[in-house]
C-alpha cells in the first residue's frame, strides 16, 4: 500500500511517499514562493524520482490543522482535487498526532507521553498530550489553545515526557522546575523530560499516522 502525504500546515513545505509502514521519500522546500506555487512541482518531482504515478497511490493524508489558514487551505483542496480526479481515499491527521509520530518515529514506541505544542501567537499554544502504551499512540489530553504557562498544570511526569514544536523552552523551564521542586519534597523524582529536535518532516509523520488510520478504517 502506498501513501501520498503532504503538508503545508506551517513555514515548511513537505510531501512524502509511504509503502507498507516505511518512508521510500521525502521532499520538504522552504520557499519565498506561496506553498500553492510550489506544492504540485514537488509532488510532481517525489513521484518521478520513485518512478511512481498518481494512479499508483492508495491513499491520500494531509494535515487538518492547527496551523497556517492558508497553509492548510493549500494541502487540503489539493488533495481533494486528487481524489476526485483518481478516485483515491483521504485520511486527514490532526497536526498535534501528527507531531506525536515524528516523535515515535524518531525515538520508537517506548512508554512514554508526548507534548505536542504549535504556536498560536502571543504566548498562546494549541497543545495536547498523547500517550504510548504498548506500542500504541492514544489521546491523553485533549487539544486546547492555552497560555504557554498554563501547560504544565496538564502534565503528571508519570512516565518518560518528550516535547515536540513549538517549544517555549525558556517559559517552560522555571515551570518545570517550580512544579518539580514541590514533587521533591514528597519525594518523588519526576523530572524525566526531554526536547526532541531535528524531527522527520511532518508529512513523513502524517504518512506514517495515515497508515494506522487506514487500518482502522478511518478514512474517507
Amino acid at each position: 500500500m502506498k501513501i501520498l502525504a503532504l503538508d503545508t500546515s506551517g513555514a515548511v513545505c513537505s510531501v512524502a511517499v509511504a509503502e507498507d509502514g516505511k518512508i521510500l521519500k521525502q521532499i520538504s522546500s522552504v520557499s519565498e514562493k506561496e506553498h500553492s506555487q510550489i506544492l504540485m512541482p514537488n509532488i510532481k518531482n517525489l513521484l518521478e524520482s520513485l518512478n511512481l504515478k498518481l494512479d499508483d497511490i492508495d491513499l491520500l493524508s494531509c494535515s487538518r490543522g492547527p496551523g497556517s489558514f492558508t497553509g492548510i487551505r493549500v494541502e487540503m483542496a489539493t488533495v481533494k482535487a486528487i481524489s476526485d480526479a483518481k478516485n483515491i481515499p483521504i485520511a486527514g491527521v490532526d497536526t498535534l498526532k501528527a507531531l506525536a509520530y515524528s516523535v515515535i518515529i524518531k525515538k520508537g514506541r517506548k512508554e512514554c507521553k508526548i507534548l505536542s505544542m504549535i504556536d498560536a501567537k502571543n504566548e498562546n499554544v494549541y497543545f495536547a498530550v498523547y500517550r504510548v502504551h504498548n506500542g500504541n499512540l492514544s489521546l491523553y489530553k485533549n487539544a486546547e489553545i492555552r497560555n504557554v504557562s498554563d501547560v504544565v498544570e496538564y502534565i503528571d511526569f508519570e512516565n518518560p515526557l518528550y516535547i515536540a514544536g513549538d517549544f517555549y523552552e525558556e517559559k517552560l523551564e522555571p515551570l518545570f522546575k517550580a512544579k518539580f521542586s514541590k514533587q521533591y519534597a514528597q519525594g518523588r523524582k519526576t523530572d524525566n523530560y526531554e526536547y526532541v529536535r531535528d524531527l522527520p518532516s511532518m508529512a513523513e509523520a502524517i504518512a506514517m499516522c495515515a497508515k494506522d488510520k487506514y487500518d482502522v478504517g478511518d478514512y474517507r
